[in-house]
């Protein structure tokens, strides 16, 4: 079975990759992960569990462009003042 961590990491490559790119929405991401690690390893669930972990510890964030999407947060101009 796959780890949380595991998961979590995946899923922030997967997000980070995308980023600038495209917009990923949960279910699609949630479809990628599952596939990635077979459904054996890992469950709905457990995908929400780490998506909730990455947004509690605001490595992600949700956005709203066209439905929910998750997304890098935004570093404002600035914050690199």
């Amino acid at each position: 079975m796959a780890s949380l961590e595991e998961i979590k990491d995946y899923l922030f490559h997967k997000v980070e990759s995308y980023a600038g790119k495209k917009q990923v929405k949960v279910p699609h991401l949630t479809q990628e992960v599952i596939e990635h690690f077979g459904e054996a390893e890992c469950s709905k669930k457990d995908v929400k569990e780490a998506l909730k972990e990455l947004i509690d510890e605001e490595k992600l964030v949700y956005g709203y462009f066209g439905g929910t999407t998750i997304e890098l947060p935004h570093v404002e101009g600035s914050a690199n003042a």
